[in-house]
């Protein structure tokens, strides 16, 4: 699990593979993405998107964006509270 945060709009995060690493035999890449409500860059209300770029040992480059209106990444409907267990509070709502 990776919990990752940025500012600009063109930031980066990247994972690499060990260099011997074969995976021809896959087809598929899985991923779970969730909008953070407690963090005070993501605005209530708004949507956030990304994108997924691969790139293999040739150079080979292929990308999928989310939507801009993707529902799983909009802000979920829910409040923020204090809380004297949790560390910056608490979310009411589900993020889905």
């Amino acid at each position: 699990m990776v919990v990752a945060s940025w500012s600009q709009s063109d930031a980066t995060l990247r994972f690499s593979l060990p260099e011997a690493s074969d995976l021809s035999q896959f087809s598929a890449i899985g991923l779970r993405a969730a909008l953070d409500p407690l963090s005070p860059l993501n605005k209530a209300g708004a949507y956030q998107a990304f994108t997924i770029q691969l790139v293999d040992q040739q150079g080979n480059i292929t990308s999928v964006h989310t939507r801009a209106d993707e529902p799983a990444l909009q802000f979920p409907v829910g409040e923020k509270e204090d809380s004297d267990i949790f560390e910056g509070g608490w979310f009411t709502g589900r993020v889905r």
